[in-house]
C-alpha cells in the first residue's frame, strides 16, 4: 500500500529554546473539575443517581415499586457498605426505613450496623416498611470519610422461596437513610467561579484534591469571604498516617494565609467549611488558593542532527514479559532474545495501553493512547485520518516494509497506512492436523516470516534508509508448538488436545480451572511457542547482520500483551488489565550498540515508541502524540515503576481502565453496583494477588483522579471507521480463534 499525502513533513521543524522553568503552581480553582466534591448528607435516597456514588458494596441496582413512584436498592449477600462524608467528628443519629424480606417460616430479620468498624448494634425488622434510629458517639465517626457497615442475620434467594427467576442473596429493601439534624437534601456542592478565582465550599462540605506533593510545597489562598458563620479547614492526608491539619481559619478573616505542607509523595489535600452548627444554610468562599513549589531554571536540550538510521520493529504476539530470561524466567527458552538484550537496553517495566492486538498496535503505529485512537472494537479500523509512523517516516525518505501474521493487524483494518510494501502472509498453518487433531489452528510460524524476509531482502534494491515493522504470531493460542520444540519444551505434555482452541474454548463457557496437569501443559506448550519464536528473532536478527543493517541499525524488540493462565480466573487475553496481560517486553538497540546493557525501571508504554525513533531522528514530535520519548529517560537510577501508564479496554461488552504511578497501580471496571476498584504495589506484588483498597485509600483516589484526568483528556482524534472483510483476513482470524 502506497503512501498518502498528509504534508506532515512540513510541520517537521527542529525547535531549539533556552528558558527557565517557573516555580510550579497547582491552580486549585483550575483543578477543581478534577477534584473530589463531599457534603454531609441530609437525606440519602436509596434507589436514585443521587445515592449511588456513596454505595459501595453489597447493593443491587437502583429499582422501583410498580405501584407506586417509591425508589429503593436491595442489599446483596450478608452485608452492605455505605459511606459518606463528615466535616468534623460529632455524635451521629441516623434514621434508616428499610422493610425486610418476608419469607415463611424464618425467624425476624436482623440488622448489625457499625460505623467505622466501631458502635455496633443490632436491631430486628418489623414486616413492612418502618423507620429505625440508630446513634454512634463521635469516638466511631471520623472527620472525612465514614463507612456504614450493615450485616444482615440471614438471606435468601426468592427463587428458592417462591419461583421464578431471581437468584439473588436477598435480606433488606432499602428507601432512605437521613441524617438527623439536617432537615434539607442535598444542596448545590463545590463550585468554582473561574473568573473570580474562587470555590464556594457549603457548610458541611469539602473539596479534597488528590497530588503527588513535590518537596517544599506550600499552601496559600488569597482571602475568604462567608455566608452565615463558621471556619476553613485545609487538612493533608497520607495512607497509614494520621492528617496533618494546615490551616484553620475563621471564615470572617479576609486577608491572605499559607502553610507549608509538611511531606512530599502521595496525598490527599482537603478544603473543608465547617459550619458554626450543623445544617447551617451558606458556606465559604475560598479566593485563589494553590499549591507551589520553587525549582531552579532548566535549560531545553538543544535538538541532535538528522541520522537517518535503519529503524527495525519486531513485535511477537502474546508474549508474556515473565516467560524471558532477560526478564527474570528460569526455563532456558530464549537464549537469542536474551542475548539480544545484553547488547541493547531492557525497559523491565513496560506496559502496553490494553490486553489485545489491534488497539495495542494502533497506538504503537500513532503514539496516542485507545481512547484517542479509537480502534477498540472488532470491526473498528484505524481511520484514513490518522498519522502513522509509517506515514512520518515515509516523508523523511524511507523506505517503509510491513509484515504480519496476525490479521487484527491487515491492511483491512487500516495498519498498512504509510507502508510501500505491507503485507498479511497468507494462509495458516494446520497444526492440528499436524497434531492429530481435527481442528486447523495457529497462524504461520516465524520460520515462514524469516522466509519471507529472506526473499524480500534478495529482491531490495532501494538506497533510502530502512524503516522495517515485523509482527509474528507464534505463541498465541492455540499452542500447537512445532515437533523440535515440543521434543525440547513439552515432551512430557502426553495429550495435544490440551491447547487446542476447543479446549480453550470449553474452559471460557465454563469459566472453569484447568485440572493442574491441564494447566503445567498449556504453560509447557506456551513455553515452547515461545521458544519456537525465540530461534526466529534469531534467524531473523542473522538476516540483519548478513545485510549489514544490524550494527547500525536501531532494533526494538516489544510485544502487544501477554496471556494469561488462570491467573486472574480466566484464560487468553483481551478481557481484563492485570498484569499477565498487560505487562510486555520491550528491548531496545540503538545504533553502534550505544547504551548496552542498560536497565530502565520506569514505566514506559507502547505510545512512548513514535516520538522515541522522532527524537532518535531529531525530528519535532507531533503535538496531537502523547507519548514521551524514551531517550532522556534512560537512568538506571530511576526507581522502580517511576512514572504513569494507563491501560484501556473496551471490547465485546468488557470494559476496564488502570492507571499505574510509582509502583501502585488501580484497576477500574464498572459494574451493577458502581465501579469496582482494587489497588495493587506492583513493585512487591508484581502478580497483582494483593488488593490494598482498604489499607491506602489515599493513594487510590490519586490514581482515581489519575484515570478521570486520562478519561477527560483523551478525546477521539479522528472519526471513527469500521472495516469490512476479506477472505485472507478471515482465515487468518480463524486459525487464531478470533472467528468460529
Amino acid at each position: 500500500m502506497g503512501m498518502r499525502r498528509v504534508g506532515w513533513a512540513a510541520v517537521l521543524v527542529a525547535i531549539a529554546a533556552l528558558g527557565c522553568r517557573k516555580a510550579p503552581v497547582r491552580d486549585l480553582v483550575r483543578d477543581f473539575p478534577s477534584a473530589e466534591r463531599v457534603a454531609e448528607p441530609g437525606l440519602i435516597d436509596l434507589g436514585t443517581p443521587a445515592a449511588r456514588p456513596l454505595l459501595r458494596g453489597g447493593w443491587s441496582i437502583d429499582e422501583s415499586a410498580v405501584s407506586s413512584a417509591t425508589r429503593y436498592v436491595w442489599s446483596l449477600g450478608p452485608r452492605s457498605v455505605l459511606e459518606f462524608t463528615l466535616p468534623e467528628r460529632r455524635d451521629l443519629a441516623l434514621r434508616v426505613r428499610a422493610a425486610p424480606l418476608e419469607v415463611p417460616a424464618m425467624p425476624p430479620q436482623t440488622v448489625t450496623a457499625t460505623l467505622n468498624g466501631a458502635g455496633a448494634q443490632t436491631f430486628s425488622l418489623a414486616k413492612g416498611m418502618h423507620d429505625y434510629q440508630l446513634g454512634f458517639l463521635a469516638a466511631a465517626t471520623r472527620q472525612g470519610l465514614n463507612r456504614l457497615e450493615l450485616r444482615y442475620g440471614w438471606t435468601r434467594r426468592p427463587a428458592d422461596v417462591s419461583g421464578g427467576r431471581d437468584r439473588r442473596e436477598l435480606a433488606v429493601c432499602w428507601d432512605k437513610v437521613h441524617v438527623v439534624g439536617l432537615t434539607r437534601e442535598a444542596e448545590t456542592g463545590p463550585v468554582a467561579d473561574p473568573l473570580k478565582k474562587s470555590l464556594f465550599i457549603p457548610w458541611g462540605s469539602s473539596v479534597r484534591y488528590y497530588l503527588d506533593l513535590p518537596a517544599h510545597a506550600r499552601f496559600s489562598l488569597a482571602g475568604l469571604a462567608q455566608t452565615g458563620r463558621g471556619r476553613l479547614e485545609v487538612r493533608a492526608e497520607r495512607d497509614g498516617a494520621p492528617g496533618t491539619s494546615l490551616l484553620s481559619r475563621d471564615g470572617a478573616s479576609s486577608g491572605s494565609a499559607s502553610a507549608h505542607l509538611p511531606f512530599a509523595g502521595i496525598a490527599r489535600l482537603s478544603l473543608t467549611a465547617v459550619g458554626a452548627r450543623a445544617g447551617a444554610p451558606g458556606g465559604l468562599t475560598v479566593f485563589a488558593p494553590s499549591v507551589s513549589e520553587t525549582t531552579k531554571p532548566v535549560a531545553a536540550a538543544s535538538r541532535r542532527p538528522r541520522a537517518r538510521p535503519p529503524i527495525v520493529i519486531y513485535l511477537i504476539d502474546t508474549l508474556r514479559a515473565d516467560h524471558l530470561g532477560c526478564y527474570g524466567y528460569p526455563r532456558p527458552i530464549t537464549p537469542q532474545i536474551d542475548a539480544f538484550a545484553r547488547e541493547s537496553i531492557v525497559f523491565e517495566n513496560a506496559v502496553s495501553e490494553t490486553s489485545w492486538t489491534r488497539p495495542a498496535v494502533a497506538s504503537l503505529f500513532t503514539g496516542v493512547p485507545p481512547r484517542a485512537h479509537g480502534v477498540n472494537g472488532r470491526q473498528d479500523a484505524l481511520p484514513d485520518e490518522a498519522v502513522t509512523l509509517a506515514e512520518m517516516l515515509s516523508a523523511l525518505g524511507y523506505q517503509t516494509a510491513g509484515f504480519t501474521t496476525n490479521g487484527n493487524v491487515a491492511p483491512l483494518f487500516g495498519f498498512g497506512q504509510g507502508f510501500g510494501t505491507y503485507e498479511l502472509l497468507p494462509g495458516s498453518l494446520k497444526a492440528g492436523l499436524r497434531a492429530g487433531l481435527d481442528e486447523q489452528g495457529d497462524g504461520p510460524p516465524s520460520s515462514s516470516m524469516v522466509s519471507r524476509l529472506s526473499a524480500w531482502f534478495a529482491d531490495r534494491r532501494a538506497t533510502a534508509p530502512l524503516f522495517l515493522y515485523v509482527h509474528t504470531v507464534d505463541p498465541h493460542s492455540p499452542y500447537y508448538p512445532a515437533p523440535e520444540w515440543k521434543a525440547r519444551f513439552a515432551a512430557d505434555v502426553p495429550d495435544a488436545a490440551i491447547g487446542s482452541l476447543a479446549n480453550l474454548r470449553r474452559l471460557l463457557e465454563d469459566r472453569s480451572a484447568a485440572t493442574p496437569s491441564e494447566l503445567r501443559g498449556m504453560l509447557a506448550l506456551y513455553d515452547a511457542e515461545v521458544a519456537e519464536a525465540d530461534e526466529g528473532f534469531g534467524q531473523f536478527l542473522g538476516e540483519l547482520k548478513r545485510r549489514r543493517l544490524y550494527d547500525g541499525a536501531a532494533i526494538l524488540l516489544v510485544a502487544d500483551h501477554g496471556e494469561e493462565f488462570w491467573d486472574h480466573g480466566s484464560w487468553q487475553h483481551g478481557h481484563t488489565l492485570y498484569g499477565e496481560l498487560v505487562r510486555v517486553p520491550f528491548v531496545l538497540k540503538l545504533p553502534a550498540g550505544r547504551q548496552a546493557g542498560l536497565r530502565v525501571r520506569g514505566a514506559v508504554q507502547l505510545a512512548d515508541v513514535l516520538p522515541t525513533v522522532l527524537d532518535l531522528l531529531g525530528e519535532t514530535v507531533p503535538k496531537t502524540v502523547t507519548g514521551r520519548s524514551l531517550l532522556g529517560r534512560l537512568n538506571p537510577a530511576t526507581p522502580a515503576w517511576a512514572g504513569t501508564a494507563y491501560s484501556f479496554l473496551d471490547l465485546d461488552s468488557r470494559r476496564a481502565e488502570t492507571a499505574q504511578a510509582d509502583g501502585f497501580k488501580l484497576v477500574r471496571r464498572p459494574t451493577e453496583d458502581g465501579p469496582a476498584r482494587a489497588l495493587f504495589d506492583v513493585v512487591h506484588d508484581p502478580r497483582e494477588r494483593s488488593d490494598l483498597l482498604a489499607q491506602q485509600p489515599i493513594r487510590a483516589g490519586y490514581l482515581e483522579r489519575l484515570l478521570d484526568a486520562a478519561a477527560a483528556r483523551e478525546r477521539p482524534l479522528w472519526s471513527r471507521r469500521e472495516a469490512g472483510s476479506s477472505p485472507e483476513t478471515e482465515e487468518n482470524l480463524r486459525a487464531l480463534g478470533y472467528v468460529r
